[in-house]
C-alpha cells in the first residue's frame, strides 16, 4: 500500500501555518486509508485489526483528546463494531488448540497455524476500553448514541456501549490468563505440547513490546472497573520492563528486544513500550517523570543522528531505518519535553520534500502514520522551544541576575555569562535542575553593556541577551 506525498506535503507548509494544516492533512491520510479498506473483506488473519486499525481507533481518541469533537468517538463506535463481529467466538474461527474465544487469530507469524497472540490482542482491545473509559469520564458523552453502526450498537447510547466493551475485554484479557507467570510478573508464549510442536519460542517470555501492548489494558480495565487484580499486573509488568532499561549516554535509556533476543529493540516495536511507559506514568505506575525524559534523550540523542536521518534501533543502531515515521508514536514524550514535537515535524517535513511517494509497509501502515500525526497535532506548538524552557530576571539587571526554569533537566546544566569579545566571565555546572527551579548568579563586577547567558545540556546550547546598566 502507498500514499502519496500530497497528503503529508501540507506537514511541511505547517511550519509557517497553524493547526489547521495539519488537521488537514489528518483528514487526507484518513480518506486514503478509507479507500483502501472495505471492512467487510478484512479480518486479522494477517494482522490487520493489530498493526493497522487499532492504530487508527487510537489516532480517532487522540483527536478526541485534541479537539473535543464527538464525531471520532463516533468513528471508534463504527469500527469497533465491526471488529467485534470478527472476533474469532463471533466468526467461528478457532485457535490451533481448537479453541474459539474472545480473541482474533492470525496465522502470519505462526506457520500458517491459527494462533492468537497477547500483544494482537492488546493492540485491539487497548483503544475499546480507552473509548469506554472516555465515557465514563464525561458523563455528558453518555446518552449519545452511535449513529453509524448497524450491528450490536445499532441505537445504543455511548453508556451502554461503554459498559459491554469492558465486559468484552475483560474476556480477552482472560482468555489469556493461562500464560500469565506470577514469578517473573510477565506473560509467556503459550506452552503446551502442540505450541511446542508447532510455534518458535514456546514458553518463552514475550518481548517487551507485548507485555507493553497488553499493559495498556490492564491499566484501563484497572481505571474502569476497580478491580486491583489488573492493576496488580500492570505493575508488576512495568517493573518488569523498567528493570530492563539500561542508563545509555546522555541520561538515556536503552532496552533490548526481548530476554533471549539481545539486540537493541527497533523504534516502531519500541513506540509500544513508549506508550505503556507514559500510560503508567500518568497513573502512577512505576515509571516516573525522569523516566520519561531519559526516554526523551533516548530519540533525541541515541536515535536522532541528525535532522533528517535516525537509526532504526534504540541503542543507536541500524544506519538503514525504514520505521522513521514511527517516531511519530513517540511523541507522547512530549508532554514532558515538548520540544520533541519540533524534531518529529521537521523529520515528516525532510522525508516528504524529499521523496515525493513513501512506501508504506510492515511496520509503517497508514494507521500507525496517523496515530503520529495525531500526536502531532495534539502536542507541537510553534513557541515551545528550548529556549523558552528557561526565563531570565531581571532584565536589564543591575548585576544579581535569576534563572527561574520550568522543565526538568537531569543531566549537568552549564550557565555561562559571555561578554560581547566573547570572554567568559562567569562559568557554573549544576547536577540538574528539577523542574520550577530559581537559580540565582551573585552581584558581578562587571561593566555596563550587553552580554549573553549560555545554558548548555548535553551538548546544545541555548543563549538569551542580558544588559547590565
Amino acid at each position: 500500500m502507498k500514499f502519496f506525498g500530497c497528503l503529508l506535503l501540507i506537514i511541511f507548509s505547517y511550519k509557517n501555518n497553524n493547526n489547521k494544516e495539519l488537521l488537514n492533512a489528518y483528514e487526507n491520510l484518513e480518506r486514503e486509508w478509507m479507500n483502501g479498506v472495505s471492512l467487510t473483506e478484512y479480518n486479522n488473519l494477517s494482522g490487520f485489526f493489530a498493526w493497522d486499525q487499532s492504530y487508527l481507533l487510537s489516532s480517532y481518541l487522540v483527536m478526541y483528546e485534541s479537539t473535543n469533537d464527538v464525531d471520532y468517538l463516533q468513528k471508534v463506535a463504527f469500527h469497533v463494531e465491526n471488529i467485534i463481529d470478527e472476533r474469532d467466538d463471533v466468526a467461528n474461527r478457532i485457535d490451533y488448540r481448537n479453541i474459539s474465544g474472545a480473541t482474533w487469530v492470525s496465522t502470519k507469524y505462526s506457520n500458517n497455524r491459527p494462533y492468537a497472540w497477547i500483544v494482537h490482542s492488546g493492540m485491539i482491545t487497548y483503544p475499546m476500553i480507552k473509548f469506554a473509559y472516555l465515557i465514563q469520564q464525561d458523563k455528558s458523552l453518555s446518552y449519545l448514541k452511535a449513529e453509524s453502526c448497524d450491528k450490536i450498537f445499532a441505537n445504543k447510547s455511548f453508556e451502554h456501549i461503554s459498559l459491554f466493551l469492558i465486559e468484552e475485554v475483560e474476556k480477552t484479557v482472560l482468555a489469556h490468563d493461562d500464560q500469565w507467570d506470577e514469578g517473573s510478573g510477565a506473560y509467556r508464549f503459550r506452552r503446551d505440547k502442540l505450541a511446542k510442536m508447532y510455534f518458535g519460542h514456546a514458553g518463552e517470555i514475550l518481548p517487551k513490546n507485548q507485555q507493553s501492548a497488553i499493559g495498556r489494558t490492564l491499566i484501563y480495565l484497572y481505571l474502569t472497573t476497580g478491580n486491583e487484580e489488573y492493576y496488580k499486573k500492570a505493575n508488576k509488568i512495568a517493573v518488569h520492563i523498567k528493570t530492563r532499561f539500561f542508563d545509555s549516554n546522555n541520561y538515556s535509556y536503552y532496552w533490548t528486544y526481548s530476554d533471549e533476543r539481545n539486540f537493541g529493540e527497533d523504534i516502531s516495536h519500541a513506540a509500544l513500550n513508549v506508550g505503556f511507559a507514559y500510560e503508567c506514568y500518568k497513573n502512577g505506575i512505576v515509571f516516573t517523570e525522569e523516566d520519561l525524559i531519559r526516554i526523551s534523550n533516548t530519540i533525541r540523542y541515541n536515535i536522532f543522528k541528525t535532522p533528517n536521518k535516525t537509526s532504526r534501533n534504540v541503542d543507536g543502531t541500524g544506519s538503514f531505518n525504514e520505521y522513521q515515521l514511527q517516531l511519530g508514536r513517540w511523541l507522547y514524550l512530549a508532554e514532558v519535553d515538548p520540544n520533541l514535537s519540533h524534531l518529529v515535524l521537521n523529520l515528516f517535513s525532510d522525508l516528504i520534500k524529499n521523496d515525493k511517494t513513501i512506501e508504506v509497509d510492515n511496520g509503517e501502515t497508514l494507521g500507525s502514520v496517523m496515530l503520529g500525526l495525531a500526536l502531532l497535532i495534539k502536542y507541537y506548538n510553534a513557541s515551545d522551544t528550548y529556549s523558552n524552557y528557561f526565563n531570565i530576571y531581571p532584565n536589564p539587571t543591575k548585576g544579581r541576575i535569576k534563572i527561574e526554569f520550568n522543565r526538568i533537566f537531569i543531566s549537568p546544566v552549564q550557565v555561562d555569562i559571555i561578554d560581547i569579545n566573547g570572554k567568559t566571565i562567569h562559568s557554573t555546572t549544576y547536577q540538574g535542575i528539577g523542574e520550577n527551579s530559581e537559580i540565582y548568579i551573585p552581584d558581578l563586577n562587571i561593566k555596563n553593556g550587553l552580554y549573553k547567558i549560555i545554558i548548555t545540556v548535553n551538548g546544545k546550547r541555548f543563549s538569551k541577551k542580558i544588559i547590565k546598566n
